[in-house]
């Protein structure tokens, strides 16, 4: 990408970045506007995100005895009996509906433990429902199972759930893992999900790396909208930089 081009890039993330800067110079003063909107742009996202998952529940929400069951999976992931793992179990792995299979794993994820964990991944391999597989990949990051998130990650062949592994990653703060993905990417398309995690974990150093880095621009624009996310000094110099070139 020319000079030019990176600029123009630098200017776009700007006005949909987020963070905060010292009023120092009037470029700082317009960069710290454009990320102050970009981040509320951000929240909103989020909130509708949550919004969705809360419509879809309440949509199940007239069925009282889906409720009952719902309140009951919760109970049992609480207790932390082998009982009441064994029935978490039972429900998962089941033929049942995709949504209480799906609470039920969540369930598993709260209860934690080893044998929790790998049960959970047993239901993702064997499941042929993306709800179903989604909700797993929750359930291993409520765990916080970063080796079974990390080789579905690099086994997984649907590039959907391949990202959602990888993201999840990124909520458990797995920045050696995600290094490792990062370093098995060829294109931009494999990178994108990755940097989306490293964002998610809070890892600036790689992607001030790949936004230094001019050998893949479209890598380089992905890394430099993250970074105009984030609330770093060392994204705030960056941004300023590409600035004043």
């Amino acid at each position: 990408m020319r000079r030019a081009g990176v600029v123009a890039v630098a200017v776009l993330v700007l006005q949909a970045g987020g963070g905060a800067l010292a009023q120092a110079t009037p470029e700082a003063a317009q960069v710290e506007r454009a990320q102050r909107a970009g981040e509320r742009a951000r929240e909103k996202s989020e909130r509708a995100r949550t919004r969705a998952e809360m419509d879809r529940r309440h949509a199940d929400a007239g069925d009282e005895q889906a409720q009952l069951k719902r309140a009951a999976l919760h109970g049992l992931a609480m207790s932390g009996t082998a009982e009441s793992r064994a029935a978490l179990a039972r429900i998962a792995k089941g033929s049942g509906q995709p949504g209480l299979r799906a609470e039920a794993l969540h369930a598993l994820g709260i209860a934690g433990g080893e044998e929790s964990r790998a049960l959970i991944a047993e239901v993702y391999a064997a499941a042929a429902e993306r709800e179903v597989k989604e909700a797993a990949l929750h359930a291993l990051m409520i765990a916080h199972d970063k080796t079974r998130l990390f080789a579905l990650a690099k086994a997984e062949q649907d590039p959907e759930l391949r990202a959602q592994a990888i993201r999840m990653l990124g909520i458990t703060q797995a920045k050696v893992e995600l290094a490792e993905l990062l370093a098995a990417a060829t294109t931009a398309d494999q990178r994108e999900p990755v940097i989306e995690a490293l964002f998610l974990a809070g890892d600036t150093a790689p992607l001030l790396a790949l936004a230094r880095d001019g050998s893949d621009p479209e890598t380089r624009r992905i890394a430099v909208e993250k970074l105009a996310l984030m609330r770093s000094p060392e994204a705030t110099r960056l941004m300023l930089e590409i600035l004043e070139k």
